[in-house]
């Protein structure tokens, strides 16, 4: 006869397992913190963790796996304690630290933040930091934990911790995760089509599945069939695994398997990517076939052959080099090779606020209320920002402004992305946030703490009116 315990029997029997794993990770987290790093470790606004469910470290944002398993013992009883009251642990608020907990199969995910993000904004961030260890394990690696617990988890990982933790870090400066979307760079119409025509012609050539070129963290094309366009979030990944490595950059020409989530879990395709400038513009040419990478290098050579001769390059730089205003004006004699700079200038090509028309909001500080925004594009799955301008030139300043956004998005959206409402706006003694729904974008902007709410929809339908005259050089359109 098989013996089950109690309610009460089992309830002691956890809060005793984790009595005992918790005076071991006491002992481990004394270790830890006499180490020179947990100073810096401490002073971290935000921390991920994952665990398998037998509480053995796969990866962690700060700090090393091995030093912290005491403290992911703790995260381990914590969850199995809860688990094994037939419930499962979401949140927990402890002073201005909100820790928020994701279980996806045999895998425990953990955020800790202090930046005031919301939990349903974590959440989608560690549903990312999921799909990213997906990206590179695929969904075998689920099945691999879940039939042997036992089995050590980190030794897949194969070096990649730092590129987890660089797509980690990018959430604190871009709104891609949140808004489940990618920036395109802005370029002309024309330079544009030149672009698409030649990443369309090689992908066909190759009979690649996808075809991207990227400068730096922004889409210049995307060649994708209609019927399987490439998932937003499944670019994102694919960004951050070519950018994240420096094997790539130092490479003239890489052949490498990646999973792609959402377009299917299970397998991999295969990335060629290829630097075309030192830079940073780079092609990435996507394939099922690990046999394609001859046929990817021809294609990648005429397509580059093609861009150079349409100085296509040299128009990428403008993009890059220029605001709004000195975009239209700038020559186009400038050298390929001077992309690097570019990509180190101050907004990079962004929309640049003070040299908006005021009929937008634009205009120097002092002039206009409007100090950040915004845009989505959700049935093209892209997005366009500002540069930070005065007042937001301090990183202390900039660095709320993704939080404040989260927080008003959040409000705006269920669970289950279904808008609750068309606009929310909020204000405190440092800034006003609205959050706007249109009928073919979805807006957010920050003002001066003093706009009221009225005036504010009306900046914000002003802006978008006029960005929407700007798609043709804001976004990539959609392709064959």
């Amino acid at each position: 006869m098989q013996l089950c315990a109690t309610g009460a029997e089992a309830e002691a029997a956890a809060a005793a397992r984790a009595a005992s794993l918790g005076r071991a990770a006491s002992s481990a987290a004394v270790q830890v913190g006499q180490n020179e790093d947990s100073a810096h470790w401490r002073g971290q606004r935000k921390h991920f963790f994952v665990l398998s469910n037998a509480g053995r470290p796969v990866f962690t944002a700060h700090g090393s796996e091995h030093a912290l398993a005491g403290f992911m013992a703790i995260i381990d009883a914590m969850m199995s304690f809860v688990k094994d009251r037939g419930d499962s642990l979401q949140t927990i608020r402890a002073g201005k630290h909100l820790i928020v907990f994701l279980e996806r199969g045999p895998l425990y995910l953990v955020a800790v933040s202090s930046t005031g993000e919301p939990e349903a904004a974590l959440k989608l961030q560690l549903d990312l930091l999921h799909a990213h260890l997906l990206a590179i394990l695929t969904d075998n690696f689920d099945r691999m934990l879940a039939r042997n617990p036992r089995f050590e988890p980190r030794r897949l990982l194969g070096g990649t911790e730092d590129v987890l933790r660089r797509f980690l870090a990018s959430f604190d400066t871009s709104p891609s995760a949140m808004l489940c979307a990618f920036e395109p760079l802005r370029l002309s119409a024309d330079a544009r089509h030149t672009v698409l025509l030649a990443l369309q012609s090689a992908v066909k050539r190759s009979e690649a599945v996808y075809g991207v070129l990227l400068a730096g963290e922004r889409v210049v094309g995307l060649a994708q069939p209609r019927a399987h366009a490439l998932h937003a979030a499944d670019l994102l990944l694919l960004s951050s695994f070519v950018l994240g490595s420096d094997s790539f950059r130092a490479a003239a020409e890489s052949f490498s398997p990646i999973c792609l989530p959402r377009f299917n879990p299970s397998a991999f395709l295969h990335a060629y990517v290829h630097y075309l400038d030192p830079s940073g513009v780079c092609l990435v040419l996507l394939s099922p076939r690990q046999d394609a990478f001859h046929r990817l290098s021809d294609s990648a050579a005429r397509l580059q052959r093609q861009l150079a001769e349409s100085g296509v390059p040299q128009v990428i730089l403008l993009g890059l080099l220029y605001s709004h205003r000195m975009f239209n004006r700038a020559c186009s004699s400038l050298a390929g090779n001077a992309i690097r700079a570019a990509l180190a200038a101050p907004g990079q090509g962004r929309l640049h606020i003070p040299s908006m028309p005021a009929a937008a909001g634009g205009g120097p500080l002092g002039t206009t209320a409007l100090q950040h925004f915004l845009y989505k594009a959700p049935a093209r799955g892209q997005y366009v920002m500002p540069a930070f301008t005065a007042p937001l030139t301090v990183p202390e300043l900039q660095q709320e402004v993704m939080p404040a956004y989260a927080r008003v998005h959040a409000a705006m959206f269920s669970e289950a992305g279904h808008a609750r409402q068309r606009v929310h706006f909020t204000r405190d003694d440092s800034r006003a946030v609205l959050a706007y729904i249109g009928a073919e974008y979805e807006a957010y902007a920050q003002f001066d703490a003093l706009l009221d709410r009225s005036a504010a929809v009306a900046t914000c339908q002003r802006l978008c009116a006029w960005i929407k005259g700007q798609h043709a050089e804001l976004f990539v359109p959609p392709s064959f």
